[in-house]
């Protein structure tokens, strides 16, 4: 049985990335239990703001004329498509520590009170 993040307690049978599927996280650990889905949310907007804009750019304004904005203001910047990639890889990085920060921080707060 895979263990609670928090506190290591067996939860499930089932391995549950979304915690509103144990009742577990909403009982012991309400606090996370309510972070984790404003977090999620807040990442789902997010990131569909970003396609959105991305896809919006490659529809609308032909690439040449991207790299040709970037030129002027940054020289030397990669193409457009790296610079979409590199823009992917920064944001999945960026969430990742994001989360491991605040689950360390509600690890240390479970361990100080109890």
């Amino acid at each position: 049985m895979p263990p609670c993040v928090i506190c290591k307690e067996p939860v499930s049978r089932w391995p549950s990335f979304w915690p509103s599927g144990e009742p577990h996280y909403k009982l012991v650990h309400p606090d996370y239990f309510k972070w984790f889905r404003r977090f999620f949310i807040v990442l789902l907007i997010f990131d569909a703001v970003l396609i959105a804009t991305l896809g919006i750019l490659n529809l609308f304004v032909p690439v040449a004329d991207i790299g040709n904005v970037l030129a002027r203001f940054v020289p030397d910047s990669p193409p457009y498509h790296i610079l979409t990639l590199i823009l992917t890889f920064a944001e999945l990085v960026i969430v990742i520590i994001i989360y491991q920060v605040k689950l360390y921080r509600f690890k240390l707060e479970w361990r100080e009170n109890h």
